[in-house]
């Protein structure tokens, strides 16, 4: 028999929170550990598109156990965790959890269960929230962070107009009003030597882009 430890981390989380280092501090105080599986990636990821869960199934052994810090580690969708706990029970395998509901009695996945469920649904209600936030700057004209879009500029965290850009974009509308392609445009803004923002040829990705942003 042999004990294996579960990680995993999202690309968006606080590390120094959730980092796989936290996560193996907590799993090793209580178990040894024969080998660790890391993942990077969102916790609602299907398990068969994460790389190191694969590799794990693909030595897991019957009697063997699983140890993961808690159960948002394993996975933030509900269903999600039912479909593998079930089928990590056909095999044999123990599931653990050091921060969480670990047994196997019926009122213990329940338990699990509703734990996932409310989870979920929290996460899910951030979500929304954040949307709703992020809308609202918006329709504000306030920035939201990252690269302005083209055509605009950030002042002191609001989106104002690029006066320059704003008159290639312009040229862009009339050229897709003319009927042209994006790529048409594109190939046109080149050949009138109008560079992107970086400096580099225009693509009609770009120019697709720009456009949104009227």
């Amino acid at each position: 028999m042999k004990t294996y430890g579960y990680l995993r981390l999202s690309t968006n989380e606080d590390k120094q929170q959730n980092s796989f280092e936290i996560q193996k501090k907590h799993i090793s105080s209580e178990y040894p550990i024969d080998t660790f599986f890391e993942d990077t990636l969102s916790g609602s990821t299907d398990f068969d598109k994460r790389p190191a869960w694969l590799k794990l199934m693909s030595v897991i052994q019957p009697l063997d156990e699983i140890i993961v810090h808690r159960m948002d580690r394993l996975s933030r969708d509900t269903l999600n965790f039912l479909v593998v706990e079930k089928a990590l029970k056909q095999r044999q395998v123990s599931l653990k959890f050091i921060d969480g509901v670990s047994g196997n009695s019926p009122m213990e996945q329940m338990v699990r269960t509703i734990l996932s469920a409310v989870g979920q649904m929290e996460r899910s209600m951030i979500s929304t929230r954040v949307k709703q936030t992020m809308e609202l700057m918006k329709s504000e004209g306030k920035f939201l962070g990252g690269l302005p879009p083209y055509g605009y500029s950030e002042d002191n965290g609001y989106l104002v107009k690029n006066t320059s850009e704003q008159e290639v974009i312009s040229l862009m509308q009339q050229f897709r009003d003319s009927g042209m392609s994006y790529n048409k445009i594109a190939t046109e803004l080149n050949d009138r030597e109008t560079p992107t923002r970086s400096g580099s040829a225009w693509k009609s990705m770009q120019v697709s882009r720009a456009l949104k942003y009227i």
